[in-house]
């Protein structure tokens, strides 16, 4: 039922860019920052060995999987990685992984899912507000 859930809403959480998920460490001066979610799945994205790709950690870029810059004045940085081979990988879009830039499956499991899917609630509520109070107007 969340997966069915979390599907039929994936299209306005990508237009959103939802914020779900913290990569990064809580620190003294508050809670964990978090990025912002630009997808429910990887991102499978054509690689040359041995090339140099920046990988958006944000999850604010236009340009997923890569940064465009759009981290400048967040606490976030783009990870910087070196394709071992030609190919296709598969690179994390849910900002969640473990094994980032690569995807780990996080973005299906019960926890990730569960948040995902209270998130885009409160995001659709919001939508059906804001079209509420342009419907009246």
């Amino acid at each position: 039922v969340i997966l069915r859930m979390a599907l039929r809403c994936l299209p306005v959480a990508r237009a959103m860019r939802v914020r779900v998920f913290s990569t990064a460490a809580s620190t003294a001066a508050g809670p964990a920052a978090q990025p912002t979610v630009a997808g429910g799945a990887s991102i499978p994205t054509p690689v040359d060995e041995g090339k140099d790709y920046w990988w958006c950690a944000c999850g604010l870029s236009k340009s997923q999987p890569y940064c465009d810059g759009s981290h400048q004045g967040t606490p976030f940085m783009p990870l910087q990685f070196t394709a071992k081979k030609t190919g296709t990988s598969y690179l994390c879009s849910c900002k969640a992984t473990k094994k980032a830039p690569y995807c780990d499956g996080t973005h299906k499991t019960a926890e990730v899912l569960s948040k995902y899917v209270a998130v885009l609630k409160a995001e659709n509520a919001a939508l059906k507000a804001r079209l509420a109070q342009l419907g009246q107007q």
